[in-house]
């Protein structure tokens, strides 16, 4: 068991430095897929809730080291959308792509807004990008997208390692 929490603190990090290494490089920095939804949404499919909000709030405090502003908005976001994820999925099939697409776009949603929101309640002087429904909605597409790719190749792997 420890084994594997060190594998994922070693896999969150380097996962959040991808992200903010490459974001300018492949996407334009908006509509960057946000790589924490799509393993927190990885996580809240395949553990138990209290690992998945655990995991969720880890990775959500990391981002917010990350960005170095405030302390908060990503986790409660991370966890806001790992509970939604772990709600919905008990309705939905998760192995077929187009139910984790609208999985992991629901969940984007939920941290980008919700993050936004305490962030912008954090900040009233007005000094922070602005932000339309369109570039959240972009961003949830963005992450949906790879996110389905990444389910994917993940799903047709453990199906590998099963036979």
């Amino acid at each position: 068991m420890s084994k594997n929490i060190i594998v994922f603190v070693v896999f969150s990090l380097c996962l959040i430095a991808l992200e903010s290494s490459l974001s300018s490089i492949i996407f334009p920095s908006k509509y960057f897929p946000d790589l924490a939804v799509i393993l927190i949404s990885y996580i809240s499919l395949n553990y138990s809730q209290n690992i998945s909000i655990s995991a969720s709030f880890f990775l959500g405090l990391i981002q917010d080291l990350s960005t170095g502003i405030y302390l908060g908005p990503n986790s409660l976001g991370a966890i806001l959308s790992s509970s939604c994820i772990k709600s919905l999925s008990k309705n939905l099939f998760s192995e077929q792509i187009l139910s984790t697409c609208i999985l992991i776009f629901i969940a984007s949603l939920i941290k980008t807004t919700s993050s936004f929101i305490l962030i912008y309640f954090f900040d009233r002087s007005g000094d922070h990008d602005f932000f339309s429904i369109l570039d959240f909605i972009y961003k949830a597409i963005s992450s949906s997208v790879v996110g389905s790719i990444v389910f994917l190749f993940l799903v047709k792997s453990k199906k590998k390692h099963r036979a």
